[in-house]
Order: C-alpha cells, then sequence, then structure tokens
C-alpha cells in the first residue's frame, strides 16, 4: 500500500515524502506513513473504499476538504492529539475544530477518535 500514496515534489525533483498530496490505493483500512506532515487539500477525495483513516502523530497539517467526499469513510483515528478543523477537512466547509468528536457527513457520521 506504500505505493498507493503520492508526495510533493522538491525544487529539484526528488520526493517530499513529508507532503501528502494523493492517495491511490483502494484499500478499507488506510494508515497515513509516519513520515508525513502535511495532508494536502482535496488529497483523499472521492476515495469510496476508506472506511477508516489513521492519522499518524506527526502531522501537524491537514488540507481544507481533504476527506471530502469519502462515501464510506466512518471513522479517523486522529492520533496527533492535536485539534482540527474536521467539518471543513470531511464536509468542505464548517469551522469547528476539536480532537475528537464527531463530523455530520451527507453518507452519515465520521466519529474522530485517539484510538
Amino acid at each position: 500500500d506504500e505505493e498507493a500514496f503520492i508526495y510533493n515534489r522538491k525544487s529539484d525533483g526528488s520526493i517530499d515524502d513529508s507532503y501528502l498530496v494523493s492517495y491511490g490505493g483502494n484499500k478499507s483500512n488506510v494508515v497515513i506513513p509516519d513520515q508525513v506532515k502535511t495532508i494536502g487539500i482535496e488529497s483523499l477525495r472521492y476515495v469510496s473504499t476508506i472506511t477508516t483513516i489513521t492519522i499518524p502523530s506527526k502531522v501537524t497539517t491537514i488540507g481544507q476538504s481533504s476527506f471530502r467526499n469519502c462515501s464510506s469513510l466512518k471513522k479517523i483515528i486522529n492520533l496527533t492529539g492535536k485539534s482540527f478543523n474536521w467539518e471543513g477537512i470531511i464536509n468542505g466547509s464548517g469551522n469547528n475544530s476539536f480532537i475528537t468528536g464527531t463530523v455530520h457527513a451527507s453518507w452519515g457520521d465520521v466519529i474522530i477518535d485517539k484510538e
């Protein structure tokens, strides 16, 4: 599954594996790699196979609409201990930041938990 992650490029053309641009896999339980610090805007948008996403502790930024329209998504495991605007990340709009809780999406509730 490691090959399913697409990363940003540095100015010299090398891969910046701290910045996730996209996911091209089809797993239901996706674990973002440990080296990722930034999950880019709309990076996993429309990936309909994902039911659970695990966010590693090093992540400091998750872009707007990153998990928008992930119509099977039911749970996010937030290992960062940080508060994020989950409503904007999942629905594309809203300003509701928290560490753990629930976001109401068009396909149902998404639980954000720490394990």
